[in-house]
């Protein structure tokens, strides 16, 4: 987290509004700002915990913040963070065949 202080949710919603789209707004009455994600729980701007029912986007598998995750990250970012394409790297092929062993398919 950030140690400067959250702008609020109104000023993301306005800024969300602004620069993103405007059929983004939000679902709720009271939107909360979230600032921190800890495996299934999620933490606000206020420094109240919500256990993550909601979860999207690989968080329902992975949880917010895994340690294992982000430990693997990191090494990685370390030593190569990304490059185009059309380079030969290879965790690029790796991965791509271990997603070509566990679907189905003929990819």
């Amino acid at each position: 987290m950030s140690l400067e202080k959250p702008i609020g949710p109104e000023a993301i919603l306005e800024k969300k509004k602004k620069y993103i789209m405007p059929c983004l707004a939000h679902f709720y009455k009271e939107p909360r700002q979230f600032v921190k994600g800890e495996m299934q729980y999620l933490y606000d701007s206020e420094g109240r915990k919500y256990l993550d029912c909601f979860a999207g986007v690989s968080v329902i598998n992975c949880g917010h913040c895994n340690p294992e995750i982000n430990a693997r990250v990191v090494e990685q970012v370390q030593s190569l963070q990304h490059v185009c394409n059309i380079y030969l790297t290879e965790n690029f092929v790796n991965l791509a065949e271990k997603l070509a062993e566990v679907t189905p398919g003929d990819l």
